[in-house]
C-alpha cells in the first residue's frame, strides 16, 4: 500500500514539475482507480510519455562525458560553468534554432557537428 500512494504522490510531483497539459486531462482518472495493480500500471504509462514528451520537447541538455552519442542532443546543449570553448560561445541560442534538426550538403546533421564539443567540454581551453 505504501508503494502505491508514493506512485500516486511520484505521479503529482512529477506532473507538477514538467507542467504538461496532458496532466490534467490524465491525473484524475489515474487518482480514481481502485486496484493498486492498475494504477501502477497506469502510472508508469504515464510517466512514460511525460518523460518522452520532455526529451522529444527540446528541453536543454548538458553537456558533458556522459553524453554517449550525437542523439543525446535533443535540446540546447548547456555547457558547465568555466567552459571557455568556441562551441560554447559561438553556438548561441539563435545557432540552435536555426540549424539543429538540419543537415549540410553531404547529409550531415548539425548535431553530429557539434557533438564532439559538446561531450569534451575541456577541449580547446
Amino acid at each position: 500500500m505504501k508503494l502505491w500512494v508514493s506512485a500516486r504522490f511520484l505521479l503529482s510531483s512529477l506532473s507538477l514539475t514538467l507542467n504538461h497539459r496532458l496532466s490534467s486531462s490524465v491525473i484524475p482518472p489515474l487518482l480514481r482507480c481502485h486496484s493498486p495493480s492498475v494504477d501502477m500500471l497506469l502510472i508508469f504509462l504515464y510517466c512514460y510519455v511525460v518523460i518522452c514528451r520532455a526529451v522529444m520537447s527540446g528541453e536543454d541538455v548538458q553537456c558533458g562525458s556522459h553524453m554517449k552519442d550525437y542523439t543525446s542532443l535533443t535540446g540546447f546543449p548547456v555547457f558547465p560553468e568555466g567552459t571557455n570553448s568556441s562551441l560554447k560561445k559561438f553556438n548561441t541560442r539563435e545557432v540552435w534554432a536555426k540549424y539543429h534538426g538540419k543537415k549540410d550538403a553531404f547529409g550531415v546533421p548539425y548535431e553530429v557537428c557539434i557533438f564532439s564539443g559538446c561531450k569534451n567540454v575541456d577541449s580547446g581551453e
